[in-house]
């Protein structure tokens, strides 16, 4: 597999205090963007199964059920960071970067053997552990039409986690599942939890600055990666080519 020489992620400026401590969020599969994220079709039970039962399994409505309650009920056991290959996608710096105000990190793809934290060792499928420090491991997502099915034995989870409709593939989205019980929790103000994965300073390469960042968050970032642990960082920031109109990328 061609190797990557970084993989992306979309932050929006609230994001900024985690971001200091060296936190990213880990998302549960039922607060995904699309709706249809680790939204499986239902299984039709057998007819032995349904005397046993005694329920209507063949009806829409209960099949339709079996994905809802396996989209909440996975999002109890792991969380999701969303990675990409692309650091220049207007719609993205749009949709994720709250309208070019947030920022993007660049995280390095080895695997520092001395470390431990959000160094990325890439993979064909996920999730593969790999020797006595368990890196963090990112699986390039598949866009398939058919990416809802699912087997009875559950044999094609890895495709259900790592599949998405060919709607999103513009986006070249890796993604990281990560189990709840080995995150860092965090309590909310309204009372509930987060969770949250760590990541090493010598995992973090480069962060780009969205043109419309404010001052004072710029500022902010900036003093963040003054700090020694952060001087390997590249600094960039976005802007947009007078004469072509595309965006690219500037030094600070």
């Amino acid at each position: 597999m061609k190797e990557t020489v970084g993989l992306f992620k979309y932050l929006s400026p609230d994001k900024m205090v985690f971001f200091e401590n060296r936190l990213v969020l880990l998302t549960p599969p039922v607060y995904l963007n699309d709706p249809w994220d680790f939204l499986p079709k239902g299984a039709t039970p057998s007819e032995d199964d349904a005397m046993q039962i005694g329920a209507d399994f063949a009806s829409d409505e209960f099949l339709a059920a079996q994905g809802t309650y396996y989209q909440k009920e996975i999002g109890k056991v792991v969380g999701i960071v969303s990675l990409t290959e692309q650091a220049l996608s207007r719609l993205m710096w749009a949709h994720y970067a709250d309208s070019h105000r947030g920022f993007v990190a660049e995280f390095a793809t080895w695997e520092p053997a001395e470390k431990y934290g959000f160094s990325i060792r890439m993979c064909a499928v996920g999730p593969v552990v790999a020797g006595k420090l368990k890196p963090v491991v990112a699986a390039k997502v598949k866009y398939r039409p058919d990416f809802q099915g699912i087997s009875r034995d559950a044999a094609n989870v890895q495709d259900i986690c790592w599949s998405k409709h060919p709607d999103w593939g513009k986006e070249q989205e890796w993604r990281i599942i990560w189990p709840l019980q080995r995150s860092i929790p965090r309590t909310t103000g309204e009372g509930g939890r987060r969770f949250w994965l760590s990541f090493a300073p010598d995992g973090l390469v480069r962060v780009i600055f969205g043109m419309r960042m404010a001052p004072e968050l710029k500022q902010r970032l900036c003093r963040m990666l003054d700090r020694e642990e952060f001087k390997h960082v590249q600094k960039q920031m976005t802007g947009i080519d007078a004469r072509t109109g595309e965006m690219v990328l500037r030094a600070m």
